[in-house]
This record gives structure tokens, C-alpha cells and sequence, in this order.
């Protein structure tokens, strides 16, 4: 909008037009002023991989705003008979990558990690995800996905996909300092 302003001298009372400016206020809207809901790391662990594999799994989530996060991912398995199929252990990075609604509600996601496993040596290890986040309760999520594996040890040459169901806790703080 535009609203007028007059410039008078000290000692005149009366408003001369001769002083009238013209100044352009813009009106600052509130969609210019977003509110910024503080990014929340997570933690989780694949329910399914744990009852049916023995495969203890730690995902931790670090949102990196407009949709991103960084994953840095960590399992270990036990079990001597399903170790083959995952690796005794392995640790990978990665990211992901929230379609819509930033992870907050439900949405769906991309995510994708590299690293490296161990069998009976360290090999390269790659796993592509597509899933789908739902809330539960009030900082605890459900993360369905389906990911493909590939591992590049000799013995597993072809791709193993699995379904996935992460349980994922909203920490309050960060993990680790450097976290």
C-alpha cells in the first residue's frame, strides 16, 4: 500500500503540498516468515531383520532440512547359519530422501547406502530403499520399505531383496558430540 508523509519546516503550522512525498511500504506476510520446527535425529532398528535373521541392526537418521537426511547404518549378526546370507557385520553411510512432508508425518522416502560388509573378508556392500514413514505414537515411527542388497562377496553375485520394518525413536538430543 502507499501512504502519504509531509515534510513541514520548524516554524510552519499550515502543510504545504509542495512537501508531500510519496513512500511505498511492502506488507510483510507470514509466508515470509516461516516457522522452523528444530530437525530431529533418529534412531532405529529392523524389527524384522532381529526376529527373523538374528541381524541386530542401529540406524541413525540426522535430517539435513528440505527433505534430506544422512544415514549412518551399523549391524552385526551372531548367528552362524544367517551370517552367511548378511555378513557377520558391516557399516555403511548413505542418505535419504523424503518425497513429501519431510518426514514428519506420513511420507514417502528414497534412501540408498554404501559400505562395507564382512563375511570372511571386507566387501563392498549396496542397498537401495524405497519405503514409507508412518507415525505412531508421539516421537516413534514406522518405517516400511523394501530394499535390495548387493553385496559384491563371491559367493552372494545376485541382488537380495527384503521387506523391512524399522522402528525408529526420536532422540532429544544428539548421540554422539559430533553427531
Amino acid at each position: 500500500f502507499v501512504s502519504y508523509t509531509y515534510g513541514q519546516t520548524l516554524f510552519e503550522e499550515a502543510l504545504d503540498s509542495a512537501n508531500q512525498q510519496s513512500v511505498n511500504v511492502t506488507k510483510r506476510t507470514n509466508d515470509s516468515i516461516k516457522s522452523k520446527t528444530p530437525l530431529v535425529r533418529l534412531i532405529s532398528t529392523n524389527l524384522e531383520s532381529v526376529i527373523l535373521r538374528g541381524d541386530i541392526q542401529a540406524l541413525y537418521e540426522m535430517p539435513a532440512g528440505g527433505g534430506w537426511s544422512n544415514l549412518y547404518y551399523l549391524h552385526y549378526n551372531p548367528q552362524g547359519f544367517f551370517s552367511q546370507e548378511t555378513g557377520d557385520m558391516g557399516l555403511m553411510v548413505g542418505f535419504r530422501y523424503y518425497l513429501d512432508s519431510l518426514g514428519h508425518s506420513p511420507s514417502l522416502f528414497l534412501q540408498t547406502l554404501g559400505g562395507f560388509n564382512h563375511n570372511s573378508s571386507w566387501d563392498l556392500h549396496l542397498v537401495f530403499d524405497l519405503g514409507y514413514r508412518i507415525p505412531w505414537k508421539n516421537n516413534i515411527f514406522f518405517d516400511v520399505s523394501v530394499g535390495v542388497n548387493r553385496s559384491y562377496k563371491d559367493v552372494n553375485k545376485d541382488p537380495m531383496v527384503y521387506l523391512k520394518l524399522n522402528l525408529a525413536f526420536a532422540l532429544k538430543s544428539r548421540l554422539l558430540p559430533f553427531l
